[in-house]
C-alpha cells in the first residue's frame, strides 16, 4: 500500500473514531436531585435542588418543566427563570459536562421537573 493511501486510511480511521463522542439527547442525561435544609417558613419547606449535566458535552438553553411550581422564597432569575409553565437554566448559559447547578427554594411541595429542551455542544 502507498504511503499517501495509508495517511488517508489513517485520516478517515481517525475522523470515524473522533465523531460521536456526544451520545447524549437533548433531554436525557440531566440527574436532578433535591434535599431538605432543614429550615421551614410556616408549613413550607425550604429544598435543595441540585441539577447535573451527565453528558460528556456542554449544554446551553436548558429548559426544564415547572409547571405548578412556585417558591414563597425568592429564587434568583440568573440561576433559575420561571415563564408560566417553563423555566431557563442559568439564563440559557453553558453548563460544562458533569457541572451541577444549585438553587433553593421554598414550597409546599417537592418540585417534579425534568429537561424538556437544551442545546448540546460536543467538542
Amino acid at each position: 500500500m502507498s504511503t499517501s493511501m495509508r495517511f488517508i486510511c489513517a485520516l478517515l480511521l481517525l475522523s470515524l473514531v473522533t465523531q460521536g463522542n456526544c451520545i447524549c439527547s437533548t433531554v436525557s442525561d440531566f440527574l436532578f436531585s433535591q434535599t431538605t435544609t432543614g429550615k421551614k417558613i410556616g408549613n413550607n419547606v425550604q429544598y435543595k435542588m441540585i441539577i447535573k449535566n451527565d453528558c460528556s458535552c456542554a449544554r446551553s438553553d436548558i429548559k426544564l418543566d415547572c409547571h405548578g411550581f412556585s417558591s414563597i422564597e425568592k429564587i434568583d432569575p440568573a440561576i433559575l427563570k420561571i415563564n408560566g409553565d417553563e423555566c431557563l437554566l442559568i439564563n440559557g448559559g453553558i453548563l460544562h459536562a458533569f457541572e451541577s447547578v444549585s438553587f433553593t427554594y421554598t414550597s409546599d411541595k417537592l418540585l417534579q421537573t425534568r429537561a424538556i429542551e437544551s442545546t448540546l455542544a460536543c467538542p
